[in-house]
This record gives C-alpha cells, structure tokens and sequence, in this order.
C-alpha cells in the first residue's frame, strides 16, 4: 500500500522520521533498492518503510518477519555441533569429584548415560543430569563474564568411539539469590555466553542429586 511522500508529524507517526529501526534491501536482476524500515501499523503488524525516493509505503507483516527474528536465526544456540549419539563417553567434574559415563545403546531408543563401573544399572539421577546438560542452550553471547567467577558448578567432556574429544563444556554461576545468572563456555562458543537461568538451575539441581545433596533427588 502506498502512501506516497510524508513530512513532518506524518513522518514521525510511522516511524521514520529518524534514524530507521532496520534498513531492507531488495535486489532483483541489475537493479537495488533499499527501504528504511520504521514503526508498526496499530493493531496489524504491518510495517511501515520509506524508499530511496521518500515515498512511504505499508508492507504486510508476513514480508518483514524474518527481520524481526533475524537475531535469533542467525545466533548459534547450541552448544555443541555433534549429536549426542555420536558420543560414546563422557566425564563430568564438580569441584573434587568426577564420574566416567559410558553412552549405551546410543543410537537406539533405548540409549542411557550409565556409571563406566556399573554399566549394567540404569540411573535416574545420571539420566536427569546428562539431560539437564544436553538440553543447555545460548541466550546471549557475552563479550566479557559479569565481574568475578567462582569455582565452576560443572565441568563435562564427551568422547567419540575411539576416545576423541567431540566437544566440552563449563558451566558457572554469577550472583546469588533471584539474581544468579548462569554462564557457559564450549568448543562452539569459544568465551563466555548466558543459558537461561532455568536450564543452568535445572543442571544443578540434577547434580546435587548425582551428589546426594538433594532430599528429593532420585536414585
């Protein structure tokens, strides 16, 4: 929908009266064109952009949503580039202790993280913990970790068949009480980057139950 060329407080009730919130750019064959993309028609959604030429035109939200998300769809959330049924072992370390884990029946539906020194028992505690680890995903990628960290809440390390290092990870913690955020650092993600403060609760939550700190936790 066109709307031709707006000044003064007609520019500024869409949005672009100054610098643009996005800039679309269209090529099609030798020609390029470039919008300035400003505010959001009420109640639709519906984008309004303002072309090379000044005139002002309303682009429906389906064609612009891909700028709204572009953040999330360009950003490397998971942690590792390996499936996990490509591991075949795994070492997890919590301050003093350790424990070796052997992958059974990895690639099937019955795949289970067992103890290496038990590898007949299946454990709900090992389950839950290697689940919780699994599941951690990057909300924001930091340029440097907020102030001091202490110790790490857990350090993990998966091996492939042949005992190769697939991938790592450490997980720590920053702040206490309701504002404790929770840090990781990977192969894939080189320094430091924030999972959600759920997911890195739910980590430690599963260790403390591996650790035998958690009343509630299941054997």
């Amino acid at each position: 929908r066109a709307l031709g060329r707006l000044e003064g407080t007609a520019l500024a009730d869409v949005g672009l009266d100054g610098e643009p919130e996005a800039t679309l750019a269209i090529a099609c064959g030798d020609e390029r064109h470039r919008f300035a993309v400003g505010g959001r028609a009420y109640g639709t959604g519906d984008r309004y952009v303002r072309a090379e030429d000044g005139r002002v035109y309303l682009l429906p939200a389906r064609r612009l949503r891909d700028l709204d998300v572009a953040e999330l769809r360009l950003m490397q959330h998971r942690l590792h580039r390996f499936p996990e049924a490509a591991a075949a072992a795994a070492t997890v370390r919590a301050g003093e202790r350790s424990w070796r884990l052997l992958h059974r029946n990895r690639r099937s539906a019955q795949a289970a993280w067992v103890a290496a020194e038990r590898p007949e028992e299946r454990r709900r505690d090992l389950a839950r913990l290697m689940r919780a680890l699994w599941q951690l995903a990057v909300s924001e990628y930091l340029e440097a970790p907020p102030g001091e960290l202490g110790e790490p809440v857990l350090e993990a390390r998966w091996e492939g068949v042949g005992g190769e290092a697939l991938g790592e990870v450490t997980l720590r913690r920053a702040g206490e009480g309701p504002s404790t955020r929770y840090l990781v650092r990977s192969e894939v993600t080189g320094g430091w980057a924030e999972v959600l403060p759920s997911a890195g609760a739910a980590v430690a939550r599963a260790l403390d139950a591996l650790r035998g700190e958690d009343p509630d936790g299941e054997r």
